[in-house]
């Protein structure tokens, strides 16, 4: 057999490609030509992104997550503080710029970096707030974070209804049972801290005739 690609090579195999379309024919198939055609593509770029630089404070650990969707990626992070890491994610509580570097299996390179600065300053994220409620029957949820925070933020499943919300405290209430998730992040200059918990939502049973939308 012959052979004849439309690079010009005369070969059985070419390699050292770029994408595109590579055509090869083969004659010895007694009175005719077998043509055949290949098509190279370049894989996807590999994204990596490890967000907005942060703030952690005394006592306080952060974490980050790089892994990919590739489970025979390799992962290497390092840091200008000596910190080292073969692991998708990490967590960490001291200050530097860390620096990750996934190869997935195709032979493909992403990294980023993300800088973590550590704050000489102190606060601990807390809520009082009743577990365990009722149906449609609303709660108030009061922050008693120490240090008193600068600023607060609220985080409510979409399916809470807000009565009121402010600095200090939150009123809500839940028309169907479940199990929910409250989130408040806290924030005193440049350090934040977050707390969650869970509350438990109960079918209210109402008596014959009474209002199911006007709770007691």
């Amino acid at each position: 057999f012959t052979y004849l690609w439309n690079t010009g090579a005369t070969t059985r195999s070419i390699s050292a490609l770029c994408a595109g379309s590579y055509t090869v024919t083969i004659k010895g198939f007694r009175d005719r030509d077998l043509v055949r055609t290949y098509e190279i593509i370049n894989p996807d770029p590999l994204a990596i992104d490890l967000g907005e630089d942060r703030f952690i404070c005394l006592g306080q650990t952060t974490s980050f997550d790089a892994a990919i969707n590739d489970a025979n990626a390799t992962y290497s992070w390092s840091s200008d503080n000596g910190f080292t890491s073969n692991q998708p994610e990490i967590t960490i509580d001291r200050q530097g710029t860390y620096t990750v570097t996934v190869t997935d299996s195709k032979g493909c390179i992403g990294s980023d970096s993300i800088v973590v600065t550590e704050v000489a300053a102190d606060i601990k994220a807390e809520f009082l707030y009743t577990s365990q409620v009722f149906t449609q029957e609303s709660f108030v949820i009061v922050d008693v974070t120490h240090p008193a925070p600068d600023r607060i933020e609220w985080i409510f499943p979409e399916s809470a209804t807000i009565v009121v919300q402010d600095q200090d405290l939150a009123e809500l209430y839940f028309e169907n049972p479940g199990t929910y998730e409250i989130t408040m992040v806290s924030s005193l200059g440049n350090c934040k801290d977050t707390y969650t918990q869970k509350v438990l939502v109960l079918q209210k049973e109402t008596l014959e005739g009474q209002d199911a939308q006007n709770p007691e």
